[in-house]
């Protein structure tokens, strides 16, 4: 009879093939994928620019515009979203830094049906370089339009002239808070006049479950054209929202670095990349190891930090306090260097990611969680020293004293006290203070 193995069973996952991250067993179950339409792959449209200098304590300097779109480019971003081009000078620098640096980017440019001719609108977009033209209606009385019927024409009317200008296409409207059926029913028209795809704009107002719903209505009318998500996070499912839109098939997503916008923000580009990795296994094309660096670049531009436990990029996401984590960690390095992936795997086992994978490190921190003994004595088997219980605790009461003049310590700082006390203690030391 097999011995039953605790340690096996209490961390029985799926690893990445690239040892980058493991995958919970919970999501591969048959009966939870079945509701799952995911496409092949999905794309990005990062809207850093352009939502995240709506952010009311940004500007941005143009050379770090370049910086930001160069940092998009390196990562895998394949089109970034540059605002109004047509309408606001500002949008039109954006669009001339990112073609004049000769970048593999698109250019998305908001394509606004409602304000002024929209031939003009759609002529001076295509003008100032843009590569794909979001056109759009906003919800404004527009002149000349006084029946429903009137907006579903402007909208069909609207996407053909651009397409008969030999522009790519997409057309949204922010449709969490319109009516249902009136939004659908503009899409619809915007597929009659070609659109290239149909994208959701909207406030957070809507559930994940609500948004599956909604994509497969968007999906029953697009068609063979993608359907793409513009998530914002007013009520904290920005995220969410974005991946499970991708559940019921979407395969564009709009998102900011570091989840930057106006309001609540938007679904973090960061964030949405992990969910589709490690939960599905999707390949999009993104070099995650430069997460971290292109979140902390975009920090240092805008001035705008992200708290400590932000996911994936945060400065405290791989920082270990909690006792038997510490334990974990340090046994698995402790542990014969002949082990190799599973001791490597039990460095990161609490985090689901490998910190390296994301550009991060470990960090440990003994603090009061510490005092309960056991990362410190697993410490202590690191440094090749076996506590006695006796000296155990003589550690734990300094370390107790030490906190309320200054604070945790750090693993080197940890390593130091173990060393001294057990200098202390050593017979040599002991004869030389009985002399």
């Amino acid at each position: 009879m097999t011995e039953f193995d605790i340690v096996q069973r209490a961390l029985d996952v799926v690893y990445d093939p690239r040892e980058r991250f493991y995958n919970s067993k919970w999501n591969l179950l048959p009966e939870v994928k079945a509701d799952l339409k995911l496409p092949k792959t999905v794309r990005f449209v990062d809207t850093t620019l352009r939502e995240g200098g709506e952010n009311p304590w940004v500007i941005y300097p143009s050379k770090d515009k370049l910086r930001i779109a160069r940092a998009l480019e390196e990562i895998g971003i394949e089109e970034i979203d540059c605002g109004q081009p047509a309408l606001s000078p500002e949008h039109r620098e954006t669009v001339s830094i990112i073609k004049n640096a000769n970048l593999h980017l698109k250019v998305m440019a908001v394509t606004r049906l409602d304000v002024g001719n929209y031939r003009e609108i759609i002529d001076a977009t295509i003008a100032a370089g843009a590569d794909v033209l979001e056109t759009s209606i906003y919800g404004v009385p527009i002149p000349g339009c006084r029946t429903e019927a009137d907006y579903i024409r402007l909208v069909e009317q609207g996407v053909g002239y651009g397409k008969s200008r030999g522009a790519c296409c997409a057309f949204w409207v922010p449709c969490t808070r319109w009516d249902p059926d009136f939004a659908l029913k503009l899409y619809r028209a915007a597929v009659r006049g070609g659109a290239d795809r149909l994208d959701y704009a909207g406030t957070g107002c809507v559930s994940p479950t609500a948004m599956k719903h909604m994509v497969r209505k968007l999906k029953e009318i697009a068609g063979d054209k993608p359907v793409g998500l513009h998530c914002h996070n007013h009520t904290g499912v920005g995220t969410a929202c974005a991946v499970t839109g991708v559940e019921a098939g979407a395969e564009v997503i709009h998102t900011s670095v570091n989840g930057m916008s106006d309001g609540g923000g938007i679904a973090a580009f960061e964030e949405v990349v992990m969910c589709l990795t490690q939960f599905y296994g999707l390949d999009l094309g993104i070099r995650l190891e430069k997460l971290t660096a292109l979140s902390r670049l975009v920090q240092e531009i805008t001035g705008q930090k992200v708290h400590g436990w932000k996911p994936v990029v945060g400065n405290g996401v791989f920082v270990e306090t909690a006792d038997s984590h510490l334990e974990r960690i340090l046994l698995g390095r402790s542990k014969d260097k002949g082990m190799g992936k599973e001791a490597d795997r039990a460095r990161w086992s609490t985090f689901g990611m490998k910190p390296e994978a994301v550009g991060q490190e470990i960090t440990l921190v003994f603090g009061p969680s510490a005092l309960v003994g056991r990362g410190i004595d697993a410490k202590a088997k690191t440094m090749g020293i076996n506590l006695s219980e006796e000296m155990l605790q003589k550690i734990i009461g300094i370390m107790a004293k030490e906190f309320e003049t200054r604070g945790p310590l750090s693993e080197g700082e940890m390593g130091e006290l173990i060393q001294r006390c057990v200098n202390a203690n050593s017979p040599a030391h002991r004869m030389g203070n009985d002399s």
